[in-house]
């Protein structure tokens, strides 16, 4: 959802990793009541502070994804995107800045598998001239042209030619 054009809308519970809370659906009888459990400010700010804890994770990693795209131009809301046929198994995405300078190729295995994504980057990225950086690990991606990337289960980078 954060690759795609628009502003995301981003659940509070979502930012912290939080579970079902099916006690509260006891409590008032209403279903909707899973996802509405009242967090408590000094608890939750306590979770945070543990690095190994369900909560400072994925807020941690939920920060870096969202500090990712608002530094990029071809996050704009009103920017243009465009779907790239890469396989079943991996959606793939193309982000382009208003102005066409910064473009960045998003990939996401949606499946359980690893999966070699066999894409032309460089008619996508055309940006640049150094190598390929996933932006959300801040790793190179060496990639040659025609061989298959081969990406982890549920992975997800984001692509760019600096």
């Amino acid at each position: 959802m954060l690759a795609l054009a628009g502003v995301p809308g981003i659940y509070f519970h979502s930012l912290f990793g939080s579970r079902g809370w099916p006690e509260g659906v006891k409590i008032t009888g209403r279903n909707r009541t899973i996802n509405r459990q009242k967090l408590e400010r000094l608890a939750l700010e306590e979770e945070l502070q543990q690095p190994g804890s369900r909560r400072a994770q994925v807020f941690e990693r939920y920060s870096k994804i969202l500090k990712v795209r608002a530094a990029r131009p071809a996050f704009h809301p009103n920017d243009s995107q465009k779907i790239i046929d890469g396989s079943e198994a991996v959606f793939a995405l193309l982000r382009v800045s208003p102005d066409s300078q910064q473009r960045v190729l998003c990939l996401h295995n949606i499946s359980n598998q690893a999966q070699g994504v066999r894409l032309d980057w460089q008619a996508y990225l055309t940006q640049g001239s150094g190598p390929l950086v996933d932006l959300l690990t801040d790793q190179p991606v060496d990639l040659k042209p025609g061989d298959p990337w081969m990406m982890q289960p549920y992975q997800v980078a984001w692509l760019e030619r600096i």
